[in-house]
């Protein structure tokens, strides 16, 4: 399962509220409803320029959190991936 996240968040190139960040994540977890198939789940960060780490926290800590480590990052620049990081070692993910 595929899904562009920057599509996902109207376009937005700067993902910074956790509002927006729970939109998205309920189009992720609307999805996985439809399917007890899916193993992988490609997250596409690419053309985000950046993030918070609340927005970060939101989506992809809630996701793991929710539906296990079943999620690949695709195309984050290196301060997404930072903010990634600093996410999941928070949480301890």
């Amino acid at each position: 399962m595929y899904f562009c996240v920057r599509d996902e968040a109207d376009g937005h190139e700067f993902l910074a509220t956790r509002g927006l960040a729970a939109k998205v994540r309920e189009r992720i977890e609307e999805a996985l409803t439809h399917t007890n198939l899916v193993e992988r789940v490609i997250l596409d960060l690419s053309h985000i320029e950046a993030t918070t780490g609340g927005f970060m926290d939101e989506l992809l800590g809630e996701l793991v959190a929710r539906h296990g480590a079943r999620f690949v990052i695709v195309g984050a620049n290196v301060f997404v991936a930072e903010t990634i990081g600093t996410v999941m070692d928070r949480r301890s993910l």
